[in-house]
This record gives C-alpha cells, structure tokens and sequence, in this order.
C-alpha cells in the first residue's frame, strides 16, 4: 500500500517544536526527560507528539523517529549529490 503525503503531512509539515521534540525522541529521551528539557508539561509533549504521529502518518514514537532519520540521511545525501555535481533522480 503506498501512502500518498500532501503539503499538510510528512516531515517538512512539523512545527519548530515538534521538530525538537522529534529530534529528542530520536536521542532516546522519554516523554518526561522531554518535558524537562524543553521546560514542558509531560502532556504537552504528549499532545505535540500526537500531532507528529498525525502529520507523519505513523503510530509510534519509533516509527516517527525512523522518519526523521531517514529524512535527516536523504537530506544529506541530496546535499552530497549536489555538492559533488551528481545527478539526482528527481522526485527524491
């Protein structure tokens, strides 16, 4: 099953928060080091993490942070691929 991503979804959807939030979930932080980091309530971050697994289509803390992941090393390869002057297959 493809999941189709419009402008609402996906990783460039994420707010400056919930950016950071994901950022932490993907160190390994639990909610509660999360709301203490970033001054938070824990359901705060619950509530900004719910809105991340929304716009990321995903269902878990996990999975969001393999987004990120594989978003952050997509990114960096496009960059790569630039820098060097090889082509990149559009679309990616």
């Amino acid at each position: 099953m493809t999941r189709v991503i419009g402008p609402r979804t996906g990783v460039g959807a994420l707010t400056q928060r919930e950016r950071e939030i994901l950022d932490l979930v993907a160190r390994g932080l639990a909610n509660k080091a999360i709301a203490k980091e970033l001054c938070l309530s824990r359901s705060t971050v619950q509530h900004h993490l719910s809105a991340i697994y929304t716009k990321l289509g995903c269902g878990n803390r996990m999975q969001a942070a393999l987004c990120i992941l594989h978003a952050e090393t997509a990114e960096q390869t496009r960059e790569m691929a630039l820098n060097s002057q090889i082509p990149v297959p559009e679309g990616r």
